[in-house]
């Protein structure tokens, strides 16, 4: 392991793809890619890299512009049945296997649900 630690130390955005060909080139062993994993997890190797953000969808860019301004019903007085809200929660089944969306519809004055 003191092989693999001299390549973190040396390339620290090394992950273990480009950690495994260096490491057969020093010790001239043929390395399997789930052990080397596996030993960098249990001698606590991490490595310095992170994954980049991904960056904000169109839309998240609109939402994110427009905060504070997206409540269309302030200072209104709706009467029941006449203003609506909803939401799209994505809801996992059969074990994480598989999803649904559910789209539930809510009257805002006395919080019915129509559909």
């Amino acid at each position: 392991m003191t092989c693999a630690r001299e390549i973190i130390q040396e390339h620290p955005g090394y992950g273990y793809r480009r950690i495994l060909p260096e490491l057969e080139e020093r010790t001239g062993q043929t390395v399997n890619h789930k052990r080397l994993r596996r030993l960098l997890s249990e001698h606590e190797l991490s490595l310095s890299r992170q994954a980049s953000k991904h960056s904000p969808s169109p839309v998240q860019e609109i939402l994110d512009d427009a905060a504070g301004q997206l409540n269309l019903v302030t200072g209104l007085d709706p009467a029941p049945l006449e203003v609506f809200s909803t939401d799209f929660p994505e809801l996992t089944c059969a074990g994480g296997n598989r999803k649904a969306s559910l789209m539930a519809v809510v009257d805002l004055e006395n919080k019915y649900v129509p559909g």
